[in-house]
């Protein structure tokens, strides 16, 4: 009863915590059970950050779905994930986030969607870190007042509302009381209850993100390294320790295997992020304000507070406490523990910052290779965390308990000045004017909740008979091919069925290739294929989201026999294919393709002979055609292009490998005397390679589309196309010089749309 009553404090501090930063997703929980999301846009005032981040939302929406669904139905399957069929351990691709979803599982027996799974994650995540962080504040000697700070700082500090489209990130509620029970077993040792606890906390975090599982690690080497400098009496847990890493460890190889056997071969994925201690530092720095900074849009970063930062400084007091000994008389004592945990935490904090720098530090035109390019080297899997800026998240962990124990040093000496219930008083005013400065406006939400129409949609899909799925529209475009796609990802955990679309931070290799042989859907010969590649037994077509010309097609292809209607409303159609499947085009040569073999059609992947390849290339726009880009300035459009090959060879152009496909490279110029690399000095605005739609016979042709991307600025410019043949990763003009130029280019006019049209 006495235990409950100590939680009593800390809980209400968190849970008003959680209410200052985090009421908009409370208001959701209780008008739309958390059917909600963040509106990114408004959050963050940029639309490119707004498609990503809610992309980030769904596609995390539906990881946490799929693993409690795998778990429950077909545990050994857990990373055949139904997205981008028919990739085998398609999960692989992001973090499976295990931990996380059987954390919640209660929740999804009561039939909690996969939007409000994520939202459940970010809240329970934000009230178990406010709690274990009070608990390690606590233990490491602070007064009440300090460690009641220290859990709501743990909650308001601005990293958390950064990551809020990636729970995989929020979920490092068990990092301090990983860290107290570490030390707490090194100095008083091991029973088997802590033994287990310990056990089980460090399985858990290794197990919600590999981001959080190098964090934890890394943190907690770096504890037991600083505590074992104090001597012989912080040595008592180290047995216990080892044994609980083994096991947590064999449980994370064991969760990892389907991330090597796929590591950078059926993979594509996103670059290094790179870094700088500049970038580090403007990620980390206070801002302009003593407390925090409330103001939409956020772009705080991991951003810290100035006024707490000062107060965490006090804690170096500790550090170099007792005349500047290291070692410590007695591990019981309180200001042992004190001073152990300052040291510990900044030395934590001191490693983490070493982490953000990236990989190497640039001094003039030296480049030294840092600690985060030797761990690259050296430990499976660090060289896949792709941004080094996030361990500042480690440094935010840290930051609240030494705040802490700055405030503690500071009440103790105020109390040899003045009476010691003033001092309390004193840092209790203090404590508070930094907690309420984090009260902030509501966070924008919008409804998530799944429409009538598509609700009616998903329920006739999962119905149906079991067989892969393909949504349309399947945009070229990654831009809308994110925004669309997502959405059908999200979607998915209404029926589970195989699903050809998918968004992920690493994507199978071969899905570009099924986007472009989708392309031309529903030509009687791209439906042949994609039944022979995949199985394809269901094509969901959005007609709301056609123009009248590609629904009219679908109707005609209804009309044939090459599909037939299996449920239909004025929004939607769902139809079955009736194609035969084609020969050659197999599933296995889809997913395991050789540039030593054939195309799948056949056709050899050897150089053209110049003699033998003759061609035209025609663009299909007018002259003077106008090009809107988004309020940006970014540009995505698909132009119809038409090649013809008056050749005697046939043009390979569709194949899950590029290796030696005839692609199409575009560009666009802007009139002037730039260094951009077209002829006549003009300025490239943007360029590219596009692959074809299909294979180009000898004597035939075949209609295909460019699609046209990139940042431009408004005025006249050229696009210009030409043949290229793609050998040993490169864009080779030869042999194809002898293709007529002729209706290759054209000129246009770019415009940008204003926000209002």
């Amino acid at each position: 009863m006495k235990k409950l009553t100590i939680l009593i404090a800390p809980l209400l501090v968190v849970l008003a915590a959680m209410a200052a930063r985090f009421h908009g997703l409370l208001d959701c929980a209780a008008v739309c059970a958390l059917d909600c999301a963040i509106d990114y846009a408004a959050l963050t005032g940029s639309a490119d950050s707004a498609l990503l981040e809610t992309a980030d939302f769904r596609l995390n929406s539906w990881i946490l779905a799929w693993v409690q669904h795998a778990l429950a139905t077909n545990p050994g399957q857990l990373f055949a994930a139904n997205a981008f069929y028919p990739a085998r351990a398609a999960l692989a691709g992001s973090e499976h986030m295990v931990a996380v979803a059987l954390q919640l599982w209660p929740l999804g027996l009561l039939g909690v969607s996969a939007p409000g799974l994520h939202q459940a994650a970010v809240l329970l995540s934000s009230l178990l870190l406010g709690l274990t962080t009070w608990a390690l504040a606590r233990w490491a000697g602070t007064t009440p007042t300090a460690a009641l700070l220290a859990a709501a700082l743990a909650v308001l500090l601005p990293w958390r509302v950064t990551e809020l489209s990636h729970v995989q990130l929020l979920g490092v509620q068990w990092i301090p009381l990983l860290w107290l029970l570490t030390l707490r077993t090194l100095v008083d040792g091991s029973t088997t209850r802590r033994t287990v606890a310990l056990t089980l906390l460090l399985s858990l975090q290794l197990l919600s993100s590999f981001y959080l599982a190098w964090f934890a690690l890394v943190s907690s080497s770096v504890l037991v390294l600083v505590a074992l400098l104090h001597g012989r009496q912080w040595r008592n847990g180290l047995p216990a320790l080892a044994l609980a890493l083994s096991i947590s460890l064999a449980a994370l190889a064991v969760f990892s295997l389907p991330y090597l056997d796929h590591g950078g071969v059926a993979l594509r994925g996103q670059a290094l992020v790179e870094s700088s201690a500049a970038l580090a530092w403007t990620w980390l720095a206070p801002g302009g304000s003593l407390l925090f900074d409330p103001g939409l849009p956020f772009d705080a970063r991991y951003r810290l507070p100035l006024l707490a930062s000062l107060a965490a400084l006090l804690s170096l007091a500790a550090v170099f406490g007792r005349g500047g000994a290291w070692k410590t008389d007695s591990a019981e004592s309180p200001t042992a523990t004190s001073t152990v945990t300052a040291r510990a935490l900044w030395a934590v904090a001191a490693v983490a910052f070493v982490l953000m720098l990236g990989r190497h530090l640039v001094v003039g035109e030296l480049s030294l290779p840092l600690p985060g390019q030797w761990a690259a080297w050296l430990l499976p899997g660090f060289d896949r965390l792709r941004s080094p800026l996030r361990w500042g998240i480690v440094i935010n962990l840290a930051f609240p308990l030494l705040v802490a124990l700055g405030l503690t040093t500071f009440e103790r000496g105020l109390g040899r000045l003045v009476r010691a219930s003033r001092a309390a008083v004193c840092v209790a005013v203090l404590a508070a004017a930094m907690a309420l400065s984090g009260w902030w406006p509501r966070l924008p939400t919008v409804d998530v909740s799944i429409t009538p129409q598509d609700e009616d949609l998903y329920a006739a899909l999962a119905r149906l008979a079991p067989a892969p799925v393909l949504e349309l529209p399947w945009p070229i475009n990654p831009r809308y091919d994110v925004e669309l796609s997502s959405g059908y990802l999200l979607a998915s955990t209404r029926h589970f069925k195989p699903l050809l679309n998918g968004y992920t931070a690493w994507y199978p290799a071969h899905y570009d290739f099924l986007r472009h042989a989708a392309r031309r859907l529903p030509d009687p010969e791209v439906i042949s294929r994609l039944r022979a590649m995949t199985g394809l037994g269901w094509l969901v077509v959005h007609e709301s989201k056609l123009d009248q010309a590609t629904s009219q097609r679908w109707l005609s292809a209804l009309n044939r026999g090459d599909v037939a209607l299996a449920w239909r409303d004025q929004h939607a159609s769902i139809y079955q294919p009736r194609v035969p499947a084609a020969e050659g085009y197999s599933l296995e040569r889809l997913l395991a393709p050789s540039a030593d073999a054939p195309t799948l059609s056949g056709l050899s992947r050897d150089t053209l002979d110049p003699t033998l390849s003759r061609g035209r290339v025609e663009i299909g726009v007018a002259r003077g055609v106008v090009l809107d880009s988004d309020p940006s300035g970014w540009l995505g459009v698909s132009l119809p292009l038409r090649i013809h090959n008056h050749g005697q060879l046939d043009w390979p152009g569709l194949d899950p490998l590029d290796e030696g496909l005839v692609a199409v490279h575009w560009s666009l110029l802007a009139p002037g005397a730039g260094g951009g690399s077209a002829d006549r000095g003009d300025t490239v605005l943007a360029e590219g390679i596009a692959m074809l739609d299909g294979d180009v016979p000898a004597g035939g042709r075949l209609a295909t589309q460019v699609d046209v991307t990139g940042r431009v600025r408004a005025g006249a410019a050229t696009l210009r196309v030409e043949l290229v043949q793609i050998k040993n990763g490169q864009a080779q003009r030869q042999p194809l010089a002898a293709i007529e130029a002729v209706e290759a280019s054209v000129v246009i006019r770019l415009r940008k749309r204003s926000s209002v049209e």
